[in-house]
């Protein structure tokens, strides 16, 4: 995934979570409280899966690209370089 699509990504899950801080401060009944803390409280769950699916798969795709690279420097070393 792009760095920027990730920090992005990142960025409003972090804005969303402050709302809901904020409106659970604000508001004072405790039931109404529970709600918008289990919602942060998904939201942070979806961040963190999130963020560990992308680190599982980072090294697969660190691979692929390695792969990629010594078979382009085999190429050009047997072929020449590529125009």
């Amino acid at each position: 995934m792009p760095r920027f699509t990730l920090t992005a990504m990142f960025g409003v899950l972090t804005l969303v979570g402050l709302g809901f801080g904020g409106l659970a401060y604000a508001v004072g009944p405790m039931i109404l409280r529970a709600i918008i803390y289990a919602s942060l409280m998904a939201i942070g769950a979806c961040a963190v899966g999130g963020l560990v699916a992308w680190l599982i798969g980072l090294p697969a795709s660190l691979r692929q690209r390695y792969k990629q690279r010594s078979a382009d420097a085999r190429s050009a070393s047997t072929h020449g370089p590529r125009d």
